[in-house]
């Protein structure tokens, strides 16, 4: 596809608290609604409250045409710098909307204060030539920008002032007016399908379907915690759709759906199909599986028990692990993980039982068993069991996350 013929989109989320200790919460959603509008998303950025930074990627915004979404550095406190950096990069002055002021004052009346100070009447201060955004929710308002064929939304950094806009509008107006003023970029929502897919690599799954993909699609590949998810848009949806098929076909059981379905959502329609049941006994990830499992409604139809086993002595006392084995081979290991497995069956009367035990870390590790070395036993239901072994990378909260993704993908693997 000739990207030069979508409007093209760019994300700024303003503040340097994303840059140290918080993580960016509006860059990632943005950037999904402006894709799903039809806009090619070129560029998300975190901006420091600096001045200079911002008048420079401001500038760039309305340099290049197109749609430059920015959030925070709108309130009242010295390092909000974004109103200000806009009228420089544009060349033109703050003026003092009467409007936004007699808000504030309300506003702060509301708080039992006499007026607004200076400092918080800076909100009211907008850029000559913008369009005030109201904000229903909070005291700075949304601005609407263009100055050639770029276009340039502020809004309020803060979540529930942020909603507000967007539920709004705020963010359609802006896409109405980048494509109003740029009329050759054509804004359209291609037809697009998905498939979530699990047990393969990013660079497995291009090898696999590249030569199935034609030029002119737009192909977007997302990885995480061991899942993949791929969407194809195209122009023409017969295209599209006889691609797709190609693609389901080369990829086989790694497809877990194609209308969106987790893989924890399948899981449970195909035991509900076939009544039969699912247990969990658990020890690193504390509960996580059995929180997947039981996050998809319906899943009281499938799910029976979920046991923590922490201790070893709650894997002998409640799924018979036998005192030896433990002594022997220690509970990271794979003689313990099947022991869980199969006790775990009973104990929670289930036909399929997944089981797990491993070294989360930070410590704990050793040379022979190192940090992230995890164990997974599933208990089928004519008695057998699967073993895994994996050794995953990352702290402590990642090892989980990534151990329970791996033991939804073990029992896929053997319902499928």
């Amino acid at each position: 596809m000739s990207s030069a013929h979508r409007l093209r989109a760019r994300v700024y989320c303003v503040g340097t608290e994303l840059l140290t200790n918080a993580s960016d919460r509006h860059g990632p959603s943005l950037a999904a609604r402006l894709d799903a509008a039809g806009l090619r998303v070129v560029e998300r950025r975190l901006l420091e409250d600096d001045r200079s930074l911002l008048e420079a990627a401001m500038e760039r915004a309305l340099a290049e045409p197109g749609l430059t979404v920015v959030t925070g550095g709108l309130g009242p406190t010295d390092d909000d710098l974004t109103r200000d950096a806009l009228a420089s990069a544009a060349g033109v002055e703050l003026h003092d909307d009467e409007r936004i002021a007699a808000g504030l004052h309300e506003r702060v009346k509301a708080w039992g204060r006499e007026e607004a100070s200076e400092r918080v009447l800076r909100q009211a201060q907008v850029p000559e030539g913008a369009t005030v955004l109201d904000n229903p929710v909070g005291s700075a308002p949304g601005l609407l920008f263009d100055k050639g064929a770029s276009v340039v939304l502020l809004l309020p950094g803060p979540p529930h002032e942020l909603a507000a806009l967007l539920d709004g509008g705020a963010l359609d107006r802006a896409i109405a007016r980048a494509d109003e003023l740029d009329p050759d970029a054509v804004l359209d929502a291609w037809p697009r399908r998905k498939l979530i897919l699990t047990g393969m690599g990013e660079s497995s799954l291009n090898e696999r379907i590249e030569s199935l993909v034609p030029d002119e699609m737009v192909l977007a590949i997302l990885a995480g915690q061991g899942r993949l998810s791929l969407e194809l848009k195209a122009r023409d949806a017969a295209v599209l759709d006889e691609t797709m098929t190609a693609v389901k076909k080369e990829l086989g059981r790694h497809v877990v759906s194609d209308d969106g379905r987790t893989l924890e959502e399948v899981l449970v329609a195909i035991l509900t199909e076939r009544f039969e049941s699912l247990g969990t006994v658990e020890s690193c990830t504390g509960g996580g599986i059995a929180a997947a499992i039981t996050s998809v409604p319906g899943s009281s139809e499938i799910f029976k028990r979920g046991l923590v086993t922490y201790s070893n002595d709650a894997k002998q006392q409640l799924l018979g692990v036998p005192a030896e084995l433990l002594a022997e081979h220690g509970a990271v290991s794979r003689p313990v993980a099947e022991a869980m497995a199969v006790g775990g069956r009973l104990a929670t009367e289930s036909d399929f039982c997944l089981s797990v035990t491993g070294i989360a870390g930070p410590g704990g590790g050793s040379e022979e068993k190192p940090v992230g070395l995890v164990h997974f036993g599933l208990s089928l239901p004519d008695g057998t069991v699967v073993h895994r072994e994996k050794v995953f990378e990352g702290d402590r909260g990642q090892v989980r996350a990534r151990s329970v993704a791996h033991a939804l993908d073990l029992l896929w693997w053997n319902l499928v």
